[in-house]
């Protein structure tokens, strides 16, 4: 918990929203906690000390913030490890509900009429769709969207679909990245999941039958801040159960990161690292540390529970233990 936390702090645009108090007037009574995460973790937010100039430092203790995510999600009760990547996502997913002031509205567009768009316009119009109902500054920072494109080899017609997302999960193992490797890129993962993937049994509208396709993903609209999570638990095959942790050393750029392998000639941007979670240890058993960037001083902090200290930054780039990744646009 305090690693994602720290890793948060990080972000200047996020901690602004609530140092500022602005989440105040932007309550959702309708969500399932009626607010209860964003004000705790609004009133959390004000009682954070700032690292000191020497390194040093500590956060305000979490502990209420704790209790009551432990209300709402049973799972990440008592002191045992929970997995920093699922409270990211349940964290921010609560903050969103309780923020967010879309609303459902009527699709303007008919299944024809969705047809006949071109597929830059059709980027728009399911990212337009999307905003109205999740409208937060939660959503406005974290969140981008995947196009999924199947290409029919039989008559080569192609579809295309639209998904957001908050982070993505990049495998460590796959068919072009071994279990045996001294080490990877981190543009190889980013490969192995964007990767082209052969669907045996695709229904074709086209045909009326099941044929062969292939799937390409990409990125048609870029988050604020990209969230990449390194799949370092191994699962057995055809389940959720991990079966072992993987301590592949991956190598991973800190300044003038760029996704152009994978998005639409519709998006750019720039990253710069400015936080990392980390996991040491085995399975079922280990210790979370983060590394976090000041944005105005550019000095690199390593946190253990709540305790800081300044770091080289050179010390950065590869890691065994580096888990979810935080990067900042710096220029889109």
């Amino acid at each position: 918990m305090n690693s994602i936390l720290q890793c948060l702090f990080s972000i200047g645009k996020f901690m602004a929203y609530f140092e500022s108090g602005q989440y105040l007037s932007h309550f959702n009574l309708q969500s399932s906690t009626k607010g209860l995460i964003a004000k705790t973790f609004g009133e959390f937010v004000k009682n954070i000390n700032h690292v000191d100039s020497a390194g040093r430092g500590k956060i305000a203790s979490p502990l209420l913030l704790k209790r009551q995510i432990e209300l709402l999600a049973p799972q990440f009760s008592g002191y045992n490890q929970h997995d920093s990547q699922e409270f990211l996502r349940f964290l921010l997913d609560g903050l969103h509900e309780d923020v967010n002031t879309g609303r459902p509205t009527k699709f303007s567009y008919t299944d024809e009429q969705y047809d006949q768009l071109t597929t830059r316009q059709k980027t728009i119009v399911s990212w337009n769709r999307y905003k109205k109902f999740n409208n937060s500054p939660i959503c406005d920072i974290f969140s981008g969207q995947l196009q999924s494109t199947v290409t029919c080899l039989e008559c080569q017609t192609t579809s295309t679909t639209f998904d957001t997302f908050w982070d993505i999960s990049a495998p460590l193992i796959s068919s072009n990245l071994q279990i045996d490797q001294d080490g990877v890129t981190l543009d190889q993962c980013l490969d192995s999941f964007f990767e082209a993937e052969k669907l045996d049994t695709y229904r074709c509208g086209k045909c009326k039958c099941d044929t062969l396709a292939i799937k390409q993903l990409g990125i048609s609209r870029l988050p604020s801040v990209l969230v990449i999570h390194l799949k370092r638990f191994q699962v057995l095959p055809l389940t959720d159960i991990p079966s072992r942790k993987l301590h592949t050393m991956v190598t991973f750029p800190i300044h003038q990161f760029t996704m152009n392998a994978y998005t639409s000639e519709l998006t750019s941007a720039e990253y710069d690292l400015v936080a990392v979670s980390n996991h040491s240890g085995e399975l079922h058993g280990g210790h979370y540390t983060s590394h976090t960037r000041n944005t105005d001083t550019g000095h690199w902090h390593l946190w253990s529970d709540s305790i800081g200290s300044q770091c080289n930054d050179l010390e950065f780039g590869q890691s065994r233990d580096a888990y979810v990744l935080f990067y900042q646009c710096t220029s889109m």
